[in-house]
């Protein structure tokens, strides 16, 4: 996966975003847990980036969701 690459970037907002990634990927595979841990380590790496803090509140979209 292209996002395990950015996480030796020595910025943090890549590594941020990579470790977002992976834990979308992680959910969209059913490991709830391992994804939250990943969400949650982006969210710690770079706290200005919005997207992890919705997930874990909740207030994402999630598109796996079944109507």
């Amino acid at each position: 996966v292209f996002a395990e690459f950015r996480l030796d970037s020595p910025y943090r907002d890549r590594v941020a975003r990579a470790r977002y990634l992976l834990g979308l990927i992680d959910q969209s595979q059913g490991d709830s847990v391992k994804a939250r841990k990943q969400i949650q380590q982006s969210a710690q790496i770079e706290p200005d980036y919005i997207a992890p803090t919705f997930e874990l509140r909740g207030d994402a979209i999630d598109p796996f969701a079944k109507n």
